[in-house]
């Protein structure tokens, strides 16, 4: 994992994620590399990753939590990243 300042980026652990409680504002939580959990008012969590294209800021949803876990966004954030490196 690319390192900031010399220190790693923080990562969500699974079994912070059961604890996460929403509040009256939209809430986004970072994983690292551009990969955050985006927590509703109304209680819904949906994984998100930010990237850039062509020089615009783009977002690509990667799915809903808890019927996805914390694992599967990581592998699917990888191969987004591959391939927007790739077509840049």
């Amino acid at each position: 994992m690319k390192k900031l300042n010399g220190e790693e980026p923080s990562k969500l652990q699974a079994v912070s994620l059961r604890h996460i409680k929403p509040e009256a504002k939209t809430q986004t939580i970072a994983d690292g590399h551009s990969l955050s959990l985006v927590v509703m008012p109304s209680g819904a969590m949906y994984w998100q990753y930010k990237y850039r294209f062509g020089g615009k800021r783009k977002q690509l949803a990667l799915g809903v939590f808890p019927a996805i876990s914390l694992a599967e966004p990581r592998k699917q954030n990888r191969l987004a990243a591959r391939s927007t490196y790739s077509a840049s």
